[in-house]
């Protein structure tokens, strides 16, 4: 009976890890697809594995094993863009706190460049660097290390400069990198809704745990990208509480 139980055990143990892994990536567009692989290998691992033991099927059992440790490499590199976001989960504040609570005057600053672009309906996205670094895209960009100003960030994103196509990084009261560009967020229904600007910041809240300002061009209005949900047309009340 003890020799039956133990691989029973083994592989409940295995289905409660697959289980956890689902749970640590959940909301990313891998979540259907991770249901289903945490499925196939519980049952077929599983059944197989208990077969060979009840069996005495040694040479069965090592292939498994083998066969198991091939297994968990795979699904780390196959899932590795959602085991990144799931990482960034645990290390992101419950508190939201905006963008830099203790930096008020910064936000207040950050909040006049936006509505003055918004009131201009220039089009526009700023991310604000957080826990998480944005050096790789920052040094794809191009660099400019200057202390943010209205009068700046309207010279970045006017239709005539070479830099109103990519994003603006925020690093405190200093813009780090202008033209910067960052993954679009794979949801089809925001790509339905969105154009390149807003799936873009979509897609870099989702990488990160930035957060990303987009203005739109076509009607002004200001939204919030955090964790990847978008927070539409939102007031500078709002914007700086």
């Amino acid at each position: 009976m003890d020799e039956f139980l133990r691989p029973v055990l083994e592989i409940g143990m295995i289905y409660v890890f697959l289980l956890l892994s689902l749970r640590f990536v959940r909301g990313s567009t891998a979540d259907s697809a991770l249901k289903g692989t945490a499925i196939l290998v519980a049952v077929g691992f599983g059944v197989s594995y208990i077969i060979a033991r009840s069996l005495d099927l040694y040479r069965i059992e090592l292939i498994l094993d083998k066969l198991f440790d091939y297994a968990i490499f795979a699904l780390i590199i196959i899932f590795q863009p959602e085991l990144r976001r799931g990482v960034v989960r645990l290390g992101r504040n419950r508190v939201f706190g905006r963008f830099m609570a203790s930096e008020e005057d910064v936000v207040s600053l950050l909040g006049t460049c936006v509505y003055r672009l918004s009131a201009h309906r220039t089009g526009a996205l700023i991310v604000v660097e957080r826990g998480v670094g944005l050096s790789e895209y920052a040094d794809r960009g191009t660099p400019m290390d200057a202390r943010l100003s209205p009068e700046l960030v309207e010279a970045v994103f006017h239709k005539d400069s070479p830099l109103h196509d990519g994003a603006v990084i925020l690093r405190g009261a200093r813009i780090v990198a202008a033209s910067c560009f960052f993954p679009l967020t794979s949801e089809m229904e925001l790509a339905q809704r969105f154009g390149t600007r807003h799936r873009a910041g979509i897609g870099i809240s989702e990488d990160s745990d930035g957060i990303s300002i987009i203005v739109s061009e076509e009607s002004g209005n200001v939204s919030i990208a955090i964790r990847g949900e978008l927070l539409e047309d939102l007031d500078r009340s709002t914007f700086e509480r």
